[in-house]
């Protein structure tokens, strides 16, 4: 069976369309890769990142920032803290809220395995000119603006919405 096809789509476009779907699951293989003991997962990774931004957010926020879901966050927060990497608190406002701040264990991890992260990345990319490697980052943003539209412009998940 083929893929369905629009009469007249650029054979670039397509072919973008096919690139973006193979790095999404590089990624998704990724993402679920076992790590050894005491090496960050690629979600745990995210929330550290999201976390780093900021020196404290409620458990939602993380959830929120990371893109990931609240009972990931909590699983992943439960292991995190456990580790010593993050620290949560009860808000003294409102004891339904719990904070979340990295450690300054969790913070030489984070950038351990970021400066890790980073070396690899220019390794591989080296051979790419800058200018090829901004285009691909436009290219890359016009994506993530034309999935968030997509919700509306194509009325997908209205059905979720009623």
């Amino acid at each position: 069976m083929t893929a369905p096809t629009t009469a007249g789509a650029r054979p670039a476009v397509s072919e973008l369309h096919t690139s973006l779907r193979a790095m999404s699951a590089a990624e998704r293989r990724l993402a679920g890769h076992d790590r050894g003991p005491g090496e960050l997962t690629y979600p745990q990774v995210q929330a550290l990142a999201a976390l780093a931004r900021t020196q404290e957010m409620t458990a939602g926020e993380l959830a929120r920032s990371a893109g990931l879901t609240p009972a990931t966050v909590t699983g992943l927060l439960d292991q995190l803290e456990s580790a010593g990497v993050v620290r949560r608190t009860r808000s003294t406002e409102d004891r339904r809220v719990c904070n979340v701040s990295m450690t300054d264990a969790g913070r030489e991890l984070l950038e351990s395995r970021y400066q890790a992260w980073q070396g690899y990345w220019a390794r591989r990319l080296d051979p790419i000119s800058d200018d090829d490697l901004r285009t691909a980052a436009r290219v890359l943003d016009a994506i993530a603006a034309l999935y968030d539209d997509a919700v509306d412009e194509l009325g997908l998940g209205a059905e979720r919405r009623s």
